[in-house]
């Protein structure tokens, strides 16, 4: 809903047909992605030009699942998806390319307009996909603040083009890409020269490594808890995996941006190819070395959005005091901290919970107990791996059995009846249920069962057509009966 998504529907080929296509931007940005696409199949073995898609399109659709998991088990699944990163270096390499305009008149006037040039060209080649063009939008506002001598001010800048893309799109603001995009970029911009002004080396290799170690660090420690919140796990090897793979993202950028304007031109050199390629091995050998260190990796950390701000208030505590060097800042950072950890440990565990679940699975009818850690599950499908890794993943140590779906279910002290388009009420049933459970559009009159049992709750799970649960909804508000459906309001959860 935060994204005015309210519906989902599942279609095949056999529902629906291509009626053509409308001319737009889009639709030739598409079109360029689409040539490149078919570039880099011919230009690349199967296995290497998935990762080259993703880096080069924005395109991480046919990436394996091994791979995918190696990367973010490594802390660096970031480089799969275009997004500050990829531009960054981008530019970084356009800058240094177009350094020597700086010796002619109006040269950096030249220099920064052909940037935003190739930049928009790339953002063109990845089909104008979302987290690139956010990127590209926030990278100009920053180039442009130069234009206007705002050089020292890339703060406000980053803030300005923030708020130009939440103007023309409110709903940006819950987009997991743009929150991290953001975070990663101000924290670079605050962070960083703190830990440049700790210690700047005189050796030129020594300085490249440092740099790129608290570049990652400063994003790192923005990006955090926002990471937590929504993927609950923190690789404890991120520095190292940053320093072994941004570095060559760099050079597979550069190569990526040659191989790019050859294949413009219908050219193609081995040379880059074989460059690329491997460099592309290196990546996946070197994630999946890290990732197999499971002992590094931290999972089942549940933070929620309270506290995803009071972790932000305590770094915020804390950079204060590393720049402005005032122990008050330093005694509240701590106190703040230990306040935080405190509560952490006096807060109950989820694991303790019991409750009665009717799931919102797509076409399907899912029933649940819970206690604790253990579910007891009740549908006509095979649905534990499912709910395990879309429903009850905040649930340590998960444990579930499977069993056939039951007409009658009881919790505490109430019925939960079910009625779907194969069971039938049973005769002379002796119960009141408080609940009942319509799924598989069954034909029932709804306002003779209302009669019937007098219930407190209907309920319509994710099985149901729309047309009929509008009818349905409509006769529960006539007879003042509470109407829950799954597909609007998620699971219907009994405590």
């Amino acid at each position: 809903k935060n994204k005015n998504i309210y519906y989902k529907a599942y279609l095949n080929e056999k529902t629906t047909k291509q009626t053509g296509r409308k001319n737009s931007i889009f639709s030739i940005a598409y079109d360029i992605k689409d040539y490149f696409s078919k570039k880099i199949n011919s230009g690349f073995k199967k296995g290497n030009r998935e990762v080259i898609k993703a880096l080069f399109l924005g395109d991480k659709s046919e990436i394996d699942k091994t791979t995918y998991l190696n990367f973010s088990k490594s802390g660096v699944i970031h480089v799969l998806a275009i997004s500050g990163l990829h531009l960054g270096i981008i530019i970084l390499i356009l800058n240094t390319i177009f350094s020597p305009l700086h010796l002619i008149k109006r040269g950096n006037l030249i220099k920064i307009f052909t940037t935003l040039f190739f930049l928009w060209a790339f953002t063109f080649v990845t089909g104008l996909n979302a987290s690139t063009t956010r990127a590209a939008c926030m990278f100009s506002i920053l180039l442009l603040g130069q234009v206007f001598n705002r050089k020292s001010n890339s703060t406000n800048s980053l803030i300005f083009s923030a708020l130009i893309l939440l103007g023309l799109k409110p709903t940006f603001i819950y987009d997991i890409g743009f929150q991290l995009s953001y975070v990663a970029v101000l924290s670079i911009i605050l962070i960083n020269p703190l830990f440049l002004k700790f210690w700047t080396p005189k050796n030129s290799i020594t300085r490249f490594i440092w740099q790129t170690l608290t570049v990652c660090l400063a994003a790192q420690i923005g990006v955090f808890p926002i990471c937590l919140y929504y993927f609950n796990q923190f690789p404890g090897l991120f520095l190292i995996s940053n320093l072994l793979i941004v570095p060559v993202i760099g050079v597979i950028l550069f190569m990526g941006l040659l191989f790019l304007s050859l294949a413009t031109l219908n050219l193609n050199f081995k040379s880059i190819n074989f460059i690329i390629s491997k460099g592309i091995d290196y990546l996946k050998h070197t994630t999946k070395l890290i990732a197999d260190l499971d002992d590094f990796i931290f999972n089942h950390i549940y933070i929620n959005a309270i506290e995803v701000i009071c972790i932000y208030i305590i770094i915020t505590v804390f950079f204060y005091f590393f720049k402005t060097k005032k122990i008050k800042f330093a005694y509240l950072a701590l106190t703040l901290t230990i306040t935080y950890q405190t509560t952490c440990l006096l807060r109950p565990s989820k694991a303790t919970e019991n409750r009665f679940i009717v799931y919102n699975t797509p076409y399907k009818t899912t029933l649940a107990y819970q206690n604790g850690s253990n579910f007891k599950f009740y549908s006509s499908e095979k649905i534990g791996d499912y709910l395990k890794q879309n429903h009850t993943n905040k649930i340590e140590n998960f444990n579930y059995k499977e069993q056939n779906p039951k007409t009658i279910y009881k919790y505490k002290n109430d019925y939960f009846l079910t009625i779907n388009d194969k069971n039938f009420i049973p005769k002379n049933l002796n119960i009141k249920p408080k609940y009942i459970l319509l799924s598989k559009t069954p034909k029932v009159n709804l306002e003779r069962i209302i009669d019937m049992f007098s219930p407190e709750f209907i309920i319509s799970d994710a099985s149901n057509y729309n047309y009929i649960e509008n009818t349905w909804k409509k006769t529960c508000e006539k007879s003042n009966t509470k109407f829950y459906s799954t597909k609007s309001n998620g699971a219907f959860i009994i405590e």
